[in-house]
């Protein structure tokens, strides 16, 4: 499920997003190219809560419900 937001994201920005988890505080951070921490500490259940929201505001950008 992470995946398949994460790419659909990646597609639509045209940007090399990636998710890593943390070995030492057990959490996921999103990661650019450059190795920016783009958003640091969530659950995986954050995570994709957060995903959705980037990938809503896109839709309701472009005019989408």
């Amino acid at each position: 499920m992470l995946s398949v937001r994460l790419d659909y994201l990646n597609r639509r920005l045209g940007s090399s997003y990636r998710i890593e988890k943390s070995k030492i505080l057990s959490c996921w951070f999103l990661v650019d190219s450059d190795d920016t921490i783009i958003h640091p500490g969530l659950t995986i259940k954050e995570m994709l809560v957060y995903l959705d929201g980037l990938i809503t505001g896109i839709w309701m950008k472009e005019g989408r419900r």
